[in-house]
């Protein structure tokens, strides 16, 4: 079974990969139908909610588990972890 996690925002960056898990795992283009981008007052990070003809950018990142992805970036407890139906690009 392949594992893979959708991620927008900043790390859409390579770089933020490399310095985070030393590694930049595969990844491909993908779309988020349904869902809308904002950002959060206080907080250097955006998040995403459920919405109605809206679609958030981001990529989908391949063997990677999503338990090991969450600790290798420290995601706040608050965070909110869900299966989600993504388009992929190409």
């Amino acid at each position: 079974m392949v594992s893979a996690v959708f991620v927008y925002g900043s790390l859409l960056a390579d770089d933020v990969f490399r310095a985070l898990l030393s590694r930049v795992p595969p990844s491909s283009p993908a779309i988020l139908p349904h869902y809308h981008r904002f950002s959060i007052k206080g907080r250097v990070y955006p998040a995403i909610i459920p919405a109605e003809n809206k679609e958030v950018v981001g990529k989908l990142l391949m063997d990677i588990t999503p338990s090991g992805f969450i600790r290798g970036l420290r995601i706040p407890k608050e965070t909110g972890k869900c299966c989600i139906s993504i388009w992929i690009t190409l």
